[in-house]
């Protein structure tokens, strides 16, 4: 996972050895870690593709554009179950 992300869109710390130690746990923990870790991955993604630049442009730089924030919405919509949890 890239805890980073989850600070700098959350502004919350949830480390990689939280999220190891929740895959331990019975119940609904174990997936919202997978879907954080899932989601986190999906974002660097994105993030990877929108730094190549000039290769990217027009209607394919949009549309990450929105992919990016369908991401970030995802992470911190996971981001504020977990802080529940």
């Amino acid at each position: 996972m890239t805890p980073h992300l989850v600070r700098k869109y959350t502004g919350h710390a949830i480390t990689a050895d939280a999220m190891t130690a929740a895959r331990q746990h019975a119940g609904a923990l174990p997936m919202l870690a997978a879907a954080l870790t899932n989601t986190c991955h999906a974002l660097a993604a994105t993030e990877a593709d929108l730094k190549r630049g000039p290769v990217v442009c027009g209607m394919r730089f949009n549309a990450l554009i929105a992919q990016r924030s369908a991401h970030i919405s995802h992470l911190r919509a996971l981001t504020r179950l977990w802080l529940a949890h």
